[in-house]
């Protein structure tokens, strides 16, 4: 069953793919763009972006890429060796963290017009937006569905958004009394899902669950907190959900926060005071 991917904002892309479990990880399959565009018939308009998006969110991963495949009716024939693609400045496997995201997805664009051709296909073997596999490996555990999660970053669940880690534009917050300027950075949802399957949902410093005491209206409810703030970094910043987020829970979040530069979650823990 295909999945739908959704950007940073929450709109859905018009770029679809598969995920399949395969003997050493797994592989995924970007479906083809087709159909005339504008019409009802057109499909996977927005192929670009999506796979900029899968590999950008595999990168957050520690993704590497072993193999890629054309995968089309007319290279359905060939053998795997005949349907790789070769791409120019990249050698497999790719380590996708610290790369450039995009020229890696303009050389899969490239590759596939050489692939699978001869001088007399020359002109149905043309564009870049053909049906791939990409066959990768994480360096860590994380099961299909959470995999999915973060690759499609769907959940759009609200949380509260502490003024050092939250949307990439300064916004005003109005009230009565003051104005206040508050930087906002860009929150990748998909990247609070990986560490909630890595780490679970009970708080990092106090072990709270949120379930254990509210029962289903508290269960999966968490706050993820970055160990190194988004606030010092200089731009946009590939994020290890295994390495770089904690979840905890809101009340221990704010403490973490309180002052400047933010607690540690160890010095945190040697803070709290134990009922006697």
């Amino acid at each position: 069953m295909n999945s739908h991917l959704f950007d940073e904002r929450g709109q859905e892309v018009d770029a679809s793919f598969n995920l399949e479990a395969e003997s050493t990880g797994y592989s995924l399959v970007m479906e083809s763009r087709g159909g005339t565009k504008g019409t009802s018939k057109a499909k996977n308009t927005q192929y670009a972006q999506g796979l900029s998006l899968l590999l950008l969110r595999l990168a957050q991963l520690d993704g590497s890429i072993h193999d890629a495949l054309l995968e089309t009716a007319r290279t359905a024939t060939l053998s795997p060796e005949d349907r790789r693609l070769r791409l120019d400045g990249f050698n497999y496997p790719i380590q996708l963290r610290g790369i450039d995201v995009e020229d890696l997805r303009l050389e899969l664009a490239r590759a596939q017009g050489r692939t699978g051709r001869s001088d007399s296909d020359a002109k149905g073997f043309g564009n870049g937006t053909k049906r791939i596999r990409l066959y990768f490996t994480l360096p860590h555990s994380l099961e299909r569905s959470a995999l999915i999660a973060h690759l499609t970053s769907s959940d759009r669940r609200e949380e509260t958004i502490f003024p050092e880690e939250s949307l990439r534009t300064p916004s005003f917050l109005e009230g009565a009394a003051k104005q206040v300027l508050v930087n906002r950075y860009e929150r990748d949802r998909g990247a609070r899902d990986a560490c909630i399957a890595a780490h679970g949902v009970r708080c990092a410093v106090c072990d709270f669950s949120f379930e254990s005491v509210y029962g289903e209206l508290g269960r999966g409810f968490i706050h993820v907190h970055h160990i190194e703030p988004l606030a010092t970094k200089t731009g946009p910043t590939l994020v290890d959900p295994v390495k770089d987020l904690r979840p905890v829970c809101p009340n221990c979040h704010a403490m973490l926060h309180r002052f400047s530069p933010t607690k540690t979650i160890e010095e945190l823990k040697t803070l709290m005071v134990r009922p006697s």
